[in-house]
């Protein structure tokens, strides 16, 4: 995960965690289909996809002292979130790494807000793949429950990194299960179009 194996990552790597899990639990809503026929397009910095016009865009760019971070988060109207990482230089970071940090802070922040009335207790990953920037990709699925007052909702969380020559990128993709079927199709308009010049 560092820039070619250079040690100092991890603090690098968690802080985007931290940060994917926060926007993770702020995202809430009732869930509507994805806008497909009036797409939006993001554009900047060398890297590009399309997404539902009716979800939003947001981005963070953090700049530390041999690495700079760029945390790109796409939020459905409801609790669906497409979080992208880009590391420049180039680092090797690992998706199963990255998601455990991610659900770590995750129930870290939810404890901490809720004063421990939601926790979020995860699955062991399981391998999946999907095609990103021209080739297939190998990642890990992680189920989730976030619990609140003894109710669980059942969550699916996807990771899958890609090393370029000059960036790493990591795709985080996560949905509660009762949307994941209204949101896989706008999912899939970004992931499909992700571009990098």
């Amino acid at each position: 995960m560092t820039p070619r194996g250079r040690a100092g990552h991890a603090p690098r790597v968690r802080r985007a965690a931290i940060l994917a899990a926060a926007a993770f639990l702020a995202a809430s809503g009732c869930e509507r289909r994805p806008d497909l026929a009036h797409p939006k397009t993001f554009d900047e910095g060398g890297l590009s996809f399309v997404y539902p016009g009716n979800w939003k865009v947001t981005t963070e760019t953090t700049a530390q002292p041999a690495v700079t971070i760029r945390s790109i988060t796409v939020s459905t109207p409801g609790a669906g979130v497409v979080m992208i990482e880009e590391f420049k230089p180039a680092l090797q970071v690992e998706p199963k790494q990255f998601l455990d940090e991610l659900l770590q802070n995750m129930n870290k922040l939810a404890a901490g807000k809720t004063r421990g009335l939601v926790t979020v207790k995860s699955l062991a990953p399981r391998p999946v793949q999907r095609h990103l920037l021209g080739a297939p990709r190998a990642g890990l699925r992680y189920r989730f429950d976030m619990a609140a007052l003894g109710e669980r909702v059942p969550h699916t969380v996807d990771g899958y990194s890609v090393a370029l020559a000059d960036r790493s990128l990591v795709f985080v993709v996560q949905a509660p299960d009762e949307d994941l079927r209204k949101v896989e199709a706008g999912f899939a308009q970004l992931l499909d179009s992700v571009a990098v010049k």
